[in-house]
């Protein structure tokens, strides 16, 4: 699903809004659809961590979960510097005078983790020139990681809040609209996929899951390559994504 570009009438949105409201409608919406009670279910990054979230507390409407380089463990890491800096950002000053957190600001911050990898990917370029359709798909790539949206500021601050910070999720702390939100309710088949390269989300940040969860079906998949080449590079496309699906129709 698209979540859309939230505008300053949306800085109210809270993180119970995308996930009971956004997420639930559209799922409900595709079981009314098609006339079944559960539905597999993928998200990426912070759609993972809201899928999870999701599933832990309406089990029944899924068939299965798969994420990919999903964060769900906040524990301070000296392997990754965005989980040091918001244990310092001034959030609610941030939220308060801002209402809409700029997609530019976190890229930005993306960005910093590896300064080094925009200026060797751009001397790659060099050596796909001649090749026009290298080259496109090289430009299209950077238009679509280019293109990421603003946050809503009250999501954003629980975010910050609630999971980097005081890390609730896997304490088994973390609320939803007053209901406490146990993974051990989680029982739905799940497939953890991460990227050993990755240096957005540690390794350790997305398997630290597997020991909270309820599910008895559970698989991990390490993959070769960073945190976009996951889901959209050469190797993803042939190796990973065959897997996944022959994962989910296993379980269908």
């Amino acid at each position: 699903m698209d979540w859309g570009y939230p505008t300053k009438a949306d800085r109210y949105l809270t993180m119970e809004d995308y996930i009971l409201g956004y997420m639930g409608d559209a799922i409900d919406f595709v079981r009314r659809t098609h006339k079944v009670d559960k539905i597999h279910k993928m998200g990426i990054c912070q759609g993972g961590l809201f899928s999870m979230i999701y599933a832990a507390m309406f089990p029944e409407k899924l068939q299965s979960l798969t994420t990919y380089v999903a964060p769900y463990d906040f524990t301070d890491t000296n392997c990754n510097m965005l989980y040091k800096w918001t244990k310092y950002v001034d959030v609610d000053t941030m939220v308060d005078t801002q209402g809409i957190i700029s997609a530019g600001m976190l890229n930005s911050a993306f960005g910093m983790l590896k300064p080094s990898s925009d200026l060797a990917k751009y001397f790659g370029v060099m050596d796909m020139l001649e090749d026009k359709d290298k080259l496109m798909n090289f430009l299209r790539m950077e238009k679509w990681k280019a293109d990421c949206p603003d946050l809503s500021g009250e999501m954003y601050r629980k975010y910050i809040k609630d999971l980097f910070r005081d890390n609730k999720l896997i304490k088994g702390e973390l609320e939803m609209d007053g209901v406490k939100v146990d993974l051990k309710n989680m029982t739905v088949p799940f497939l953890n996929v991460y990227a050993t390269e990755d240096n957005i989300i540690p390794n350790e940040s997305s398997t630290a899951v597997m020991s909270k969860i309820g599910s008895k079906d559970k698989k991990e998949y390490a993959f070769p390559g960073g945190h976009i080449g996951v889901f959209v590079g050469a190797k993803s496309q042939k190796e990973l994504a065959p897997a996944v699906a022959t994962w989910v129709k296993e379980r269908s």
